[in-house]
């Protein structure tokens, strides 16, 4: 069994490989220095329980995927048999895309209510 310090590394960096995010985005979206990231990548530490908490929500993975390494080998083994995926990663990214594409919808329904007017008017 690999130390916690070991473990959680691993873990942030597959997560980080696997969204494409680099340690400055994550800093950015922590709110702390790449230089903190970069501890926590290179195993150098680990960041205290709210830390985790907050990196689990941002990734969008369990707080257990990131510490508990007999809890993951079990997981790894249920999702091997049935084909399963992060169901907490894609509920997350749905939710977030849903929002920003609402917003976006929403900007284009007002340009295109302005350009009818405007057609109108001529």
């Amino acid at each position: 069994m690999k130390n916690k310090k070991t473990f959680f590394s691993e873990q942030l960096k597959k997560i980080m490989f696997e969204q494409d995010i680099t340690q400055q985005e994550l800093a950015s979206r922590l709110g702390v220095t790449q230089t903190i990231i970069s501890r926590w990548v290179r195993g150098s530490f680990n960041p205290n329980m709210n830390s985790i908490k907050k990196i689990s929500s941002v990734l969008g993975v369990p707080v257990t995927y990131l510490m508990d390494e007999d809890n993951n080998k079990s997981t790894k083994n249920k999702n091997e048999e049935t084909g399963n995926i992060n169901t907490t990663f894609i509920m997350s990214f749905i939710k977030e895309n849903n929002k920003r594409f609402e917003a976006e919808i929403s900007f284009l329904k007002k340009e295109i209510e302005l350009l009818k007017v405007k057609i109108n008017k001529k």
